[in-house]
C-alpha cells in the first residue's frame, strides 16, 4: 500500500470434475418415527415437495412420512445435476389383546395377545403372548407388542370378577 503496509489474501478454488454422484439409500422406519436422508455431495439441493418432508433446499433433511414414500432430490454443482431418490418404508404394529372377561372369584383366566414377535404384559408380568392369572384379579392388563424392527403398539384386556356367591339356608324353626 502507499503507506507501506503489506496486505495478504487467499482464495480457495474448488474444481469439480463431474456431476454429483447418487448417494441416497432406501430405509425402513416405524410409524411416527423420523429419519435423516443424506443426499451426498453437491452445491444445490431441491427436494420434491412430498408429505413428510418440510426442508426442501438442504442436503440432509429429516423426514417423517406416515406411509411408505419415495423422496426425490435434484443435486447439482457447476458440472450439472442429477435426480436421486430414496424409498422410506413405514412399518407399524397392531397389537391385539383378548378376552375382556368376567370370571368367578378364585378362578383362573388366560389373556392372549397377538400382532408382533415380542410381548410385555403389565401390571402382572409376562414376556409371552399369553398371561395366566391364577387366581384372576380384577383390573386392566396392558400388553406392549413389538415387531422384529422394534416398532411397538399397546393393547389392553379387562378382567372383572363376578360377586362372590352368598347362600342363605332360610329360616330355622321347629314344628
Amino acid at each position: 500500500t502507499p503507506e507501506g503496509c503489506e496486505v495478504e489474501d487467499s482464495v480457495l478454488v474448488i474444481v469439480q470434475m463431474s456431476i454429483p454422484q447418487p448417494a441416497l439409500a432406501d430405509t425402513v422406519i416405524c410409524r411416527g418415527d423420523a429419519v435423516q436422508l443424506v443426499a451426498g455431495e453437491g452445491d444445490t439441493f431441491a427436494w420434491q415437495a412430498t408429505a413428510g418432508i418440510t426442508q426442501l433446499n438442504v442436503p440432509d433433511p429429516v423426514v417423517s412420512p406416515m406411509a411408505p414414500t419415495i423422496f426425490v432430490v435434484q443435486v447439482g454443482n457447476s458440472c450439472g445435476a442429477l435426480l436421486d431418490s430414496a424409498f422410506v418404508d413405514v412399518q407399524y404394529v397392531t397389537a391385539i389383546a383378548w378376552p375382556d372377561t368376567a370370571v368367578c372369584p378364585d378362578a383362573p383366566v388366560v389373556l392372549y395377545a397377538n400382532g408382533g414377535t415380542a410381548y410385555q404384559w403389565s401390571p402382572a408380568t409376562s414376556s409371552a403372548d399369553s398371561l395366566v392369572l391364577a387366581p384372576a384379579e380384577a383390573g386392566i392388563y396392558t400388553v406392549v407388542v413389538w415387531d422384529a424392527l422394534g416398532c411397538s403398539d399397546t393393547a389392553t384386556a379387562t378382567v372383572a370378577l363376578f360377586p362372590a356367591a352368598t347362600v342363605t339356608a332360610g329360616y330355622e324353626g321347629t314344628v
